[in-house]
């Protein structure tokens, strides 16, 4: 039987003609779709009905998140990005903290960003560009390194945020540490609503927090 313990498999990011389908449509603000089955499928990319654009598993990566982003600015459809597995890693957190801080007409609610390489230095910029945004309702976070020292991030976001509802932070290596940090901040925050925590090596020192 062949042995697959010391394999190394190497995700390699699309290449930006593969993107460049979806790219030209958003560029060009077309319509969406009515419902989703007649989702507007792309070599790279759906877009679905409710102004979802779903890049789940697609490798966008760090030298495709800019000219998307770039491309997102022109649609009025698109107000859900599901961009979860896509390796972005710090280029990806600069460039999604630009959009959020900047894009001040933007569209977009929901930022699904799940397992993406964002450790505590990606965290602290999109959490300083959500500081104070009243457009961001739901932050995916799941399946990210950010570990206690990125919830103190976090924890300051929702010092000052009013508006995020949910926040997913399942599998992120938050610890008890983490927990308690992250339950602190809670005391100045009553917007919040939906809190996904799972798989995070909680112990009984969190549940009695």
């Amino acid at each position: 039987m062949l042995d697959r313990s010391n394999f190394v498999f190497l995700v390699v990011p699309c290449s930006l003609e593969e993107l460049e389908p979806l790219l030209e449509h958003l560029k060009l603000n077309k319509p969406g779709p009515h419902d989703d089955k007649q989702s507007i499928v792309f070599s790279r990319g759906t877009i679905m009905s409710g102004g979802r654009l779903d890049l789940c598993k697609q490798v966008v990566g760090p030298q495709g998140i800019q000219p998307l982003l770039n491309a997102m600015k022109q649609s009025s459809v698109i107000n859900r990005l599901l961009l979860g597995n896509n390796i972005v890693g710090l280029p990806g957190a600069q460039a999604i903290s630009q959009y959020i801080r900047f894009n001040t007409d933007s569209n977009i609610d929901t930022w699904y960003i799940a397992g993406n390489h964002f450790d505590s230095e990606c965290i602290s910029l999109i959490c300083d560009a959500l500081a104070t945004d009243t457009k961001v309702k739901a932050l995916w976070l799941k399946r990210n390194p950010i570990l206690a020292s990125g919830i103190v991030h976090i924890a300051q976001m929702l010092a000052t945020n009013q508006y995020l509802q949910t926040l997913d932070l399942l599998n992120t290596g938050l610890l008890d540490e983490g927990c308690e940090i992250l339950f602190n901040a809670f005391k100045s925050n009553h917007n919040l609503k939906h809190l996904y925590m799972d798989t995070n090596g909680l112990t009984v020192k969190s549940g009695h927090i």
